[in-house]
């Protein structure tokens, strides 16, 4: 008996643990995503227009070689940026239209396929395992610190961006796309820079 008495209090204790634990993780990552919203641009999540242009907050991700990279080092030029991850079906499901955008439209458009690998949940091995059993040549980047996911308030993936030549945020697509739809909004892109 004392042994039953014993287990039951170890699960509770577990039990208890757990939920403390998922309890004061949640709070803090609500602390963190408030404190750092207070300090960058958080991207609304509906598209814009040219009334209300919001400009694309700034960033550092890594290339394959593991340099850093700032987002603007892109501005100039239109910029397509998609947020994603290995893990993400709904990801891997229109990087195929992202290669056909990239093979496009490559020389008049930024791409950055920016993978979200420092949250732990996906690796930079797993993203290059996809990059190359497709043969994609899209530019892929990786956000090892997490700045660019914070800085433009991902909360789902995928998550496209398409801004303007001036740094402008003129349409995000939170989402899979079609291709037709991703083709349109890079058409769109390039015919409000001429």
């Amino acid at each position: 008996m004392k042994d039953k008495i014993k287990v039951f209090l170890i699960a509770a204790a577990i039990v208890l643990m757990i939920g403390a634990s998922y309890y004061f993780y949640q709070k803090l990552s609500e602390k963190e995503l408030s404190e750092n919203s207070n300090t960058s641009s958080e991207i609304s999540t509906e598209s814009q227009t040219s009334s209300s242009e919001q400009s694309a907050p700034y960033f550092k991700v890594y290339d394959a070689d593991g340099n850093s990279v700032n987002f603007s080092s892109f501005v100039g030029k239109p910029v397509v940026i998609n947020f994603w991850a290995s893990w993400c079906g709904p990801c891997q499901s229109e990087l195929p239209y992202f290669q056909k955008a990239y093979e496009a439209y490559g020389k008049d458009v930024n791409f950055l396929m920016v993978s979200l690998t420092g949250n732990g949940n996906d690796s930079v091995d797993s993203v290059n395992y996809i990059i190359s059993e497709n043969n994609y040549t899209f530019p892929v980047y990786y956000d090892n610190d997490n700045e660019a996911a914070i800085q433009y308030g991902i909360r789902s993936i995928p998550m496209s961006c398409f801004i303007d030549e001036n740094g402008n945020i003129k349409d995000v697509h939170i989402g899979a796309m079609q291709e037709e739809t991703l083709m349109s909004a890079v058409n769109e892109l390039i015919s409000k820079e001429k």
